[in-house]
């Protein structure tokens, strides 16, 4: 008889479990984090619809005006050169080229250059910031020589001042509702 040398396989279906345990946990982290990071897309990509819906409600008070009626109220717009948030943005020149129309009134949300606390459909603060200028020909305005108004509204996350929606339009003479 020939003796042979045999190994003790008993401890072999321990190891094989253990490192399909370790694999298995690599998968559901894995599986996690995917979901994670989906989450705070689908987050954050409903705050920048909510904000871009809110731009969109602040333009549309200025689609209701005639072009003689579109503009900032003349004291807020002072109030406002002296906010440093306001006055950062690209849309900002000076205090003296933001429009200011006399039958705007504080009361009124159209007439507002900064309104914070702005509460959106999702339960959440934004601040809305607003621009109008007018332009002629020659100063970013149309070639055909006749005035434009340029309303441009800025809607950032109260909180944190990011920037989260931008809407710019131009307002020719011609535009308005009677």
């Amino acid at each position: 008889m020939s003796a042979r040398v045999g190994r003790d396989e008993g401890g072999f279906g321990l190891v094989e479990l253990v490192i399909a345990i370790a694999v298995l946990n690599v998968v559901i982290l894995a599986l996690f984090a995917t979901f994670n990071a989906g989450s705070l897309s689908l987050q954050r990509a409903s705050r920048i619809s909510t904000a871009e819906t809110i731009a969109d409600k602040q333009m549309e008070l200025y689609r209701a005006h005639l072009y003689t009626g579109i503009g900032l109220d003349a004291s807020l717009v002072a109030t406002a050169a002296g906010d440093t948030v306001h006055t950062g943005d690209a849309a900002w020149v000076s205090s003296g080229s933001q429009y200011a129309v006399g039958s705007c009134t504080a009361a009124l949300d159209e007439c507002k250059p900064v309104q914070t606390a702005v509460s959106g459909p999702d339960g959440r603060s934004y601040r809305i910031d607003t621009y109008v200028r007018e332009l002629s020909s020659g100063a970013g305005g149309p070639t055909s020589g006749r005035e434009v108004k340029r309303v441009t509204v800025v809607v950032r996350a109260e909180k944190d001042g990011k920037l989260l929606a931008r809407l710019s339009s131009t307002f020719d003479q011609a535009t308005g509702c009677l």
